[in-house]
């Protein structure tokens, strides 16, 4: 009687079709979650920082030119528009965005940026061969722009801010970079969010 009853379940040589199946799909979903995170890799790494080289001076002429003058020396061309720049002085630290405008804190005090610089709003402003800003954002190589401060007292100055660079732009930050001290900066690409140059200067 025993031999007369059917087995449940399915057939042996059905297992292995089976077995093979779910092997490939997991293979498949193996292979597919590495080409993602490949591609996400590759996709990342395509968004490089303008390679360049910048010379930076530093420049105290209230009359038009008070802050950091770079001249592009070689290398890519970039957007001023695509900058932003980040200063420490001492253990106090100040990002200016391009998009940051100037106060109207300094300008009753002697030596304030002249009227042209401040019509122009932007820390980050192009220097045109023949005088005067350019409407262009693009620098090339041979190009020069100023990276602006607010204000610029003299010790000899007889203000009453503290000596040195002062930055207070419209986002609400500042940064006081004492004369005679030590200052970093960093010029970052914000699309990248990597750094163009970076260096140190004496506040004059």
């Amino acid at each position: 009687m025993n031999q007369d009853i059917i087995k449940a379940g399915l057939p042996d040589e059905a297992v292995s079709p089976i077995v093979g199946v779910m092997l490939m799909l997991v293979v498949t979903i193996i292979i597919a979650a590495v080409v993602s995170s490949f591609a996400g890799g590759l996709a990342t790494d395509d968004v490089k920082a303008p390679s360049v080289n910048l010379e930076c001076t530093v420049v105290t002429n209230p009359v038009d030119r008070t802050g950091l003058l770079f001249e592009h020396k070689g290398g890519d061309e970039f957007e001023l528009c695509d900058l932003k720049m980040h200063l420490q002085n001492r253990d106090v630290q100040v990002t200016v965005d391009y998009d940051y405008l100037f106060t109207d804190m300094f300008d009753d005090h002697p030596n304030a940026l002249s009227t042209d610089v401040k019509n122009n709003k932007k820390y980050f402003q192009k220097i045109c061969p023949k005088g005067g800003f350019g409407v262009d954002k693009s620098i090339r190589p041979g190009d020069k722009f100023m990276f602006y401060a607010d204000y610029y007292r003299d010790v000899g100055s007889s203000d009453t801010v503290t000596p040195g660079f002062h930055w207070k732009p419209n986002n609400g930050g500042g940064l006081a970079a004492v004369q005679n001290t030590l200052c970093e900066y960093k010029l970052i690409d914000k699309v990248s969010g990597q750094t163009i140059v970076a260096g140190q200067f004496i506040v004059p």
